[in-house]
C-alpha cells in the first residue's frame, strides 16, 4: 500500500529541518507555540543548516478537513484536529497518508523536530519514518498529555497532585474508561512513540516523569526552551520615595 511504502530520499550534507508545532503562534500564544517557532527561525538563520520550514496545526472555523496550505514563505497550516483525546487519534486520517505525505515528498526533509502532538494526533511520527525511516524525527515534550488523561495536566480530578500513572489510578478518575482501556492508551502511545530518534524535555522534572512512564532514559535528553534573542526593558521608573 502507499501508507507502507517507503520513499529514500537523496541525502543532503547540511540538515533540512521541518520543524512541526500543536498551533501557530499567529494564532495561539502558549510557551510551547512560541518555543518551536523561535526553533524554526534559528534553523532557518542558521548557514548550518540548508532550509527550514514550519508546519503548525490551524483551526479556521471550518473543521478539520485536512487541508496543508502556505502561510508565508516555508511556512504551512495544517487544519488537522484530534478525534479521540483519550487515543490522542487524529481526526483527518486520510490526510497523512495524502496531504502530510505530499509535503513530505515536496520538501525533501532530512529531520523531522516537531514540539507536541496535540491538534495533530501520535499518528504521523508513524507516517515520518514509513514515509523515509532515515529522517531523523525528534520530539520536544512540552507537558504530560501522554501520560495522563486528564488534559495532560498530572493532577487528579478531584484535584490532588499525581506523581505517576498506573492503570488503577488512572480508572479512579475516569471510572467509565476500564483497566484495559488505559492499557490500551498506554501501548497505542508507546508504539507510536517508538519511531521517535530522540526525546528533547524542557526540564530534568519532565523528563524523569517520562523516564518512569517507559521511555528510554538515553533516548530523552534535557534542553531548556529557547528564547529569542532581544534588547532587555529599560528598569520601570521609581515614583518619588518608591522602593523596588
Amino acid at each position: 500500500s502507499r501508507m507502507n511504502a517507503v520513499e529514500t530520499l537523496p541525502m543532503s550534507s547540511k540538515p533540512r529541518i521541518l520543524v512541526m508545532s500543536h498551533r501557530h503562534p499567529d494564532f495561539s500564544l502558549g510557551g510551547g507555540e512560541i518555543a518551536a517557532y523561535n526553533l524554526y527561525k534559528a534553523y532557518r538563520d542558521s548557514d548550518e543548516v540548508e532550509e527550514a520550514w514550519f508546519l503548525a496545526s490551524a483551526d479556521r472555523g471550518r473543521g478539520a478537513n485536512g487541508a496543508i496550505t502556505p502561510r508565508r514563505a516555508n511556512e504551512y497550516l495544517w487544519e488537522q484536529a484530534i478525534g479521540d483525546w483519550t487515543m490522542l487519534k487524529a481526526a483527518h486520517r486520510r490526510s497523512l497518508v495524502n496531504g502530510f505525505r505530499d509535503l513530505l515528498r515536496a520538501l525533501r526533509p532530512n529531520v523531522v523536530h516537531t514540539h507536541h502532538y496535540a491538534h495533530l494526533g501520535v499518528e504521523f511520527l508513524r507516517l515520518v519514518k514509513e514515509f523515509d525511516p532515515n529522517i531523523k524525527l525528534v520530539l520536544t515534550l512540552h507537558e504530560y498529555m501522554a501520560i495522563c488523561n486528564n488534559q495532560g495536566q498530572m493532577i487528579k480530578t478531584n484535584g490532588r497532585l499525581c506523581s505517576r500513572e498506573s492503570y488503577d489510578d488512572c480508572r479512579l478518575c475516569f471510572p467509565q474508561q476500564s483497566v484495559q482501556d488505559f492499557w490500551r492508551r498506554k501501548d497505542f502511545i508507546q508504539s507510536h512513540f517508538a519511531y521517535v530518534d530522540q526525546f528533547v524535555s524542557p526540564s530534568e522534572f519532565l523528563r524523569q516523569r517520562y523516564i518512569a512512564w517507559g521511555i528510554p532514559a538515553d533516548k530523552i535528553v534535557v534542553i531548556e526552551n529557547g528564547q529569542d534573542d532581544v534588547q532587555p526593558l529599560p528598569p520601570r521608573p521609581l515614583a518619588e520615595g518608591e522602593t523596588r
